[in-house]
C-alpha cells in the first residue's frame, strides 16, 4: 500500500511538470500547398489568445473561435494559449487552419504528461521564407529568494513582400516577474527590422516603460489603437514600416481575450 501511494504521488508529480521543448526552425509550413506567393502590398493580420477555446461562459468551442477569425479573412494570425493532445498529433491551431483553409505551424512551449502540449500557433495564407523559434528567459529569482519559472518563446517568421524582407514576430509573455525581461528581449528583436509586425499577448500595457519607448520611435504604430488614444490592451499588433488601412476587434465571449485584426499596407517600397 505504501509503495502504491508513493507510485501515485510520483505519477502525480510527473504529470504536473511542464516539460520544456527544444526550439525548432524551418522554411515550409504544415499543409504548405494551401499557401500562395505574396503578390500584394496589403495584408490582414490578427492576434488572438484563444484561452484553449474556453469562452467566458466556461464552455469550450473551437467553432466559436473559427467564427471570430473567419469574419476578418486574415492572411496571418498569431494564436496564443493553444493546446495539443497528449496522445494524438492534432492541436487547436491545426484544427483552425483546416477550417480556415490556411497553412500553419504549432509553437508549443511545454508539454505535460497527460494534458499535452501548450503554446502558440501561426496560421498563414502565404508562403514564408523561413521561421525560427527562440526560447525566452524562463527562470527568475527575486530578491526575496522566490523563484519563478515559466516556459515562453518568440517565433520569427520571414516573408518577402514586393521584393522587401518583412518579419512577423509571434509571442506570449509571462504575467509574473519574468515579463519585463521577456518583453525587453522581444522588443530588442522587433527593433532590428525596418518592416516588422509583432503579434501576441504581451501581458503589458502602455504603462510599461519598454512599450512607451518603442511607441515613441519613428514609424512604430500600435495597430490596435491605430492612431486613437492608447487603450489599456495587453494583446498587441505592433508594426514598423506599415500604414493602417482598416482595423477591428471582437469582444470577449468565445475567449477571455478580444480578437484584434488590422489590414495594413507596406509603405515606402520602391
Amino acid at each position: 500500500m505504501i509503495l502504491l501511494c508513493l507510485l501515485i504521488a510520483y505519477v502525480g508529480w510527473l504529470s504536473s511538470i511542464a516539460w520544456p521543448l527544444s526550439p525548432v526552425s524551418g522554411s515550409i509550413l504544415e499543409n504548405n500547398a494551401r499557401s500562395h506567393v505574396i503578390d500584394t502590398d496589403t495584408i490582414t493580420v490578427g492576434t488572438y489568445n484563444i484561452h484553449s477555446t474556453k469562452g467566458t461562459d466556461g464552455k469550450r468551442s473551437i467553432a466559436r473561435i473559427f467564427d471570430v477569425l473567419a469574419d476578418s479573412h486574415p492572411d496571418f494570425v498569431g494564436l496564443n494559449e493553444v493546446r495539443g493532445g497528449a496522445f494524438d498529433s492534432t492541436n487547436q491551431g491545426q484544427e483552425l487552419a483546416e477550417m480556415l483553409d490556411l497553412s500553419w505551424i504549432f509553437l508549443p512551449v511545454n508539454k505535460k504528461l497527460f494534458s499535452g502540449y501548450f503554446g502558440s500557433a501561426f496560421l498563414s495564407r502565404y508562403q514564408v521564407k523561413r521561421y525560427w523559434v527562440t526560447p525566452l528567459v524562463t527562470t527568475h529569482i527575486s530578491t526575496s529568494g522566490i523563484k519563478s519559472s515559466n516556459n515562453r518563446n518568440l517565433t520569427s517568421i520571414e516573408l518577402e513582400m514586393q521584393g522587401q524582407s518583412v518579419m512577423l514576430l509571434v509571442t506570449h509573455l509571462d504575467r509574473g516577474e519574468l515579463r519585463l525581461q521577456q518583453l525587453e528581449k522581444v522588443l530588442e528583436e522587433f527593433n532590428k527590422y525596418a518592416y516588422v509586425i509583432l503579434l501576441g499577448d504581451l501581458n503589458s500595457t502602455t504603462d510599461d516603460p519598454p512599450i512607451r519607448k518603442v511607441l515613441a520611435a519613428s514609424g512604430v504604430v500600435d495597430m490596435v489603437d491605430a492612431g486613437q488614444p492608447h487603450a489599456r490592451h495587453i494583446d498587441w499588433i505592433l508594426t514598423r514600416g506599415f500604414v493602417a488601412i482598416n482595423k477591428g476587434s471582437t469582444p470577449l465571449g468565445a475567449s477571455d481575450h478580444p480578437y484584434y485584426w488590422a489590414q495594413v499596407r507596406l509603405k515606402d517600397v520602391q
